[in-house]
């Protein structure tokens, strides 16, 4: 019975025991510049034609009316031809962008490290028993054989 029970105490041995590396999260911002054009420009124009007493066309009124950065020109011929060129060149302007990079580590579990077959100080005690118990066994074989002869 006592030996039953120092045998179930030597093979009992606790599971590995695991420990979670901590999860860090780092964040970076970088600015960035980006190129945006800006659409174009308009430009609305009235004219009022009349005719004279020779039924030739004659401009009364000229109204232009036109966004920043427009340039225009225009032209009334003699033939009665009117010539009108906008020049809306777009413009490109640079915005400022902030990219955040979210570098965040993935948590792992690792293993504690630990000593593999470690004998206890109960363990130590059993084996120490036991070889002197062979010990006194062979003496006491080794006597009953010499007495024998």
């Amino acid at each position: 019975m006592i030996f039953f029970f120092l045998l179930l105490l030597s093979a009992c041995a606790s599971k590995r025991p695991i420990q979670q590396v901590p999860v860090m999260t780092k964040i970076t911002v970088k600015p960035r510049l980006i190129p945006v054009q800006m659409a174009g420009d308009s430009v609305l124009l009235r004219l009022l034609f009349e005719c004279d007493s020779n039924n030739r066309l004659v401009l009364k009124k000229l109204a232009e009316q036109k966004s920043k950065g427009i340039n225009s020109d225009w032209k009334l011929d003699d033939d009665g031809s009117f010539s009108y060129k906008a020049n809306a060149g777009g413009r490109d302007t640079v915005i400022i962008v902030n990219d955040s990079i979210i570098s965040k580590e993935v948590p792992v579990q690792v293993p504690v490290p630990y000593e593999v077959n470690v004998l206890f100080w109960y363990q130590k005690l059993l084996i120490f028993l036991g070889f002197l118990m062979v010990v006194v066994i062979v003496v006491k074989v080794t006597k009953y054989a010499i007495r024998g002869i």
